[in-house]
């Protein structure tokens, strides 16, 4: 979920953010239909291929 930099409460943060994915090295796929509190839900992406994951 995009937070748009707002706090949120535990129930809406329990499916993560997208900042804590892009953190973690995630990308945005695309948006999807789903909504929580009004806020848009990604489809998000972690490339397995890039070397920097495969040399942890």
């Amino acid at each position: 979920m995009d937070t748009e930099g707002a706090r949120i409460g535990p129930s809406a943060a329990h499916a993560g953010t997208t900042a804590l994915f892009e953190e973690a090295g995630f990308h945005r796929m695309e948006r999807t239909q789903a909504r929580v509190d009004g806020r848009i839900r990604w489809l998000m992406r972690l490339d397995l291929s890039r070397s920097e994951l495969r040399d942890r």
